[in-house]
């Protein structure tokens, strides 16, 4: 009896250690900006809108930073065909950010969230966001603003700010 009693014993003691550590090498699905990835520690966002129809749409805002600057970049695309490449740009600019629009832009992704990046083979419309922060291991990237509505804001921000990088390159 007092052996049964031990056994019973180990065999829950094993199966709790096994329990504990499994859960401790569990592995987030997603991590969120703002608690899991420091809003400070964002270095690029890509945010890309295309179509594969007839005519094709592509559009494409990069956010970056470079020797200490804050950097928007857009890129736009046009062409007959349903397939097009770098040498359909047909408007492109940078411009530098302020501290501020910068902070904009960081607080238009907090809370947003961020998965492992997967196939994106798409027909029709497609948009395309990856974000990369210091200590990014190249695992998680692909992004989803939360709440969705959020993304409307953004693309908003983003076309004030073309606007003003082409009124400036005038």
């Amino acid at each position: 009896m007092k052996a049964v009693r031990t056994g019973l014993i180990a065999a829950v003691l094993v199966a709790m250690m096994g329990a504990f550590i499994s859960g401790c090498g569990a592995v987030k699905k997603e991590l969120t900006v703002g608690s899991d990835i420091k809003k400070e520690d964002i270095t690029e966002l890509y945010y890309t809108d295309s179509a594969t129809t007839n005519p094709p749409r592509f559009q494409r805002y990069h956010f970056n930073t470079e020797d200490g600057k804050y950097l928007f970049t857009h890129e736009k695309r046009e062409g007959e065909n349903v397939f097009i490449s770098e040498d359909s740009i047909t408007v492109t600019g940078t411009l530098e950010l302020t501290e501020g629009q910068w902070e904009e832009f960081l607080n238009l992704v907090n809370g947003g969230t961020v998965t492992k990046r997967g196939e994106n083979i798409a027909t029709g419309a497609n948009k395309a966001l990856f974000l990369y922060w210091a200590g990014d291991k190249g695992e998680y990237q692909e992004f989803r603003f939360n709440p969705s509505e959020q993304q409307s804001a953004f693309e908003a921000f983003c076309l004030e700010l073309k606007e003003l990088q082409m009124a400036q390159k005038q």
